[in-house]
């Protein structure tokens, strides 16, 4: 006989916030959605599901769970953070009220599972943490004393290590992760990547042996990456596309009989690594090798015995940004760069140039780390960011916050020469041709630059893609 069927109730988001708060939600959402480009339909094919589904997620009807706010940034492009920040004594209490009712409430005993993974999922909503939304007298705050603020190049960490290889032995090699040590295969056979990690194999010179690969949602197809993305293309060509891997179904990875599994642990969860270890050693690493690629280059070199290629990888790329320094250099004086994305509405999203890392994927606190998006321009071509966004972000806290969120009216108060905006053609052009846009000191020099990174995809070949297009915006020169 079946177990009955438990009925799940479902938790209305005035049980756990305020109407303000739900809004919050919707409106983070919404603006997720149009900063990407994309309609309700888009998202729908991109989440597989009905776009009906998509209408709900933007309404403030439901609780959605942390593994659909997944889904959905990822087809938009998007990160989740993750915080947990203080809050007044009245709120406080106001909140302990409402958690003890509902966990302790009878005949809910579905509420205490559901409301674990919705309160996880909102704290970790796009521009709800992570972001912090600067009010307009904050801003002139800034702007004020941002005439005083001098930027130095910090004292860069390097990247934690993905893994650390402990001794080979012939055809397999012993690896400490965070999951303990483990003996790993050299030479896989049947390799299946759920985190674009090929972007970094191909060109070490590990060309066989895939049997599995993740996709960008966007295309259906295996991750491209600059000048080698033909190669990957053509490599991976006939192997299995795993198209969720951070909502992973475990029995197709199991079905593929890997001998090795590379991800990421922010997707692989607990549950997804005691399911697939057994079968197969699963490596999981925090930092990624596709937006730290020197990090990943050097771990996987170590790890597959081609440690020659990944130092004449590296070298090149160090010489490539040798040529650019100097390329840009007669340019640069006395410039200051900003880097941003547009939501399409209303809202800005500016990076800083740095974060201090808190512990959790990037080892003990206290690193200065280069975030994925800006590590190009500030770490690698040494350029100089605004003053009035990095104030903002000295003002909010380096270790929380990866970039910060202001109304577009606040826009004439970035002290940029440049202005990169990250994004789709259509959402970057809308940027550049706003009125208030025009009217900055970037725009009045026809200096608002539109760089649509994911065309470079990720890895070296994206790093290398990268730093030309911001040497050849700058300088109005070709550079190869």
């Amino acid at each position: 006989m079946k177990s009955p069927r438990r009925t799940e109730q479902k938790i209305s988001p005035s049980d756990l916030l305020s109407r303000e708060e739900a809004q919050e939600i919707v409106d983070a959402i919404v603006r997720a959605r149009k900063r990407a480009g994309l309609t309700q339909a888009d998202i729908a094919q991109a989440m597989g599901i009905t776009q009906s589904s998509v209408a709900r997620l933007e309404s403030s009807a439901t609780l959605p769970r942390l593994s659909t706010l997944q889904r959905f940034a990822r087809a938009t492009s998007s990160r989740i953070h993750l915080s947990i920040d203080p809050v007044s004594n009245h709120d406080i209490r106001t909140a302990s009220h409402t958690m003890t009712d509902m966990l302790t409430r009878p005949g809910h005993s579905t509420d205490r599972r559901r409301f674990l993974g919705g309160a996880v999922g909102l704290a970790g909503m796009l521009g709800l943490s992570k972001v912090k939304h600067v009010t307009a007298q904050e801003a002139t705050a800034a702007a004020e004393s941002a005439d005083d603020y001098v930027w130095q190049q910090p004292d860069w960490h390097n990247i934690p290590k993905l893994f650390e290889v402990l001794e080979h032995h012939g055809e397999s090699a012993l690896v400490r992760t965070g999951d303990g040590e483990f003996e790993i295969p050299t030479n896989p056979q049947r390799l299946v990547c759920l985190n674009s990690e090929y972007t970094t194999l191909i060109p070490l010179g590990l060309t066989s042996g895939y049997f599995g690969v993740d996709v960008h949602w966007g295309t259906g197809e295996p991750s491209a990456s600059g000048e080698f993305s033909d190669d990957i293309q053509s490599i991976l060509a006939d192997v299995h596309r795993i198209s969720t891997p951070w909502e992973l179904n475990v029995e197709e990875v199991i079905a593929l009989e890997p001998d090795l599994v590379l991800g990421r642990t922010g997707w692989q969860t607990d549950q997804n690594y005691d399911a697939i270890s057994p079968i197969a050693p699963m490596v999981r690493f925090g930092p990624s090798a596709y937006y730290y690629p020197r990090q990943g280059l050097k771990d996987y070199g170590e790890l597959f015995t081609l440690s020659d290629r990944a130092d004449k990888l590296i070298a090149g790329f160090d010489a490539l940004i040798d040529r650019a320094r100097k390329a840009l250099e007669p340019f640069v004086q006395n410039v200051k760069v900003a880097v941003m994305e547009f939501d399409g509405g209303t809202e800005l999203y500016a990076f800083v140039s740095y974060f201090v890392s808190f512990g959790g994927l990037f080892g003990e606190d206290g690193r200065v780390l280069p975030t994925g998006d800006t590590q190009t321009f500030f770490k690698e071509l040494c350029l100089t960011p605004s003053s009035f966004i990095e104030k903002l972000g000295d003002d909010i806290g380096r270790d929380q916050a990866f970039y910060v969120n202001f109304s577009m009216e606040q826009i004439g108060l970035v002290d940029a020469d440049y202005i990169f905006v990250i994004g789709k053609a259509d959402i970057t052009d809308a940027f550049i041709n706003e009125s208030i846009v025009k009217s900055t000191v970037a725009g009045k020099a026809g200096q608002v630059i539109p760089l649509d990174v994911a065309s470079f995809g990720f890895g070296l070949g994206a790093q290398r893609a990268e730093v030309r297009a911001i040497v050849e915006a700058i300088t109005g020169e070709p550079f190869a």
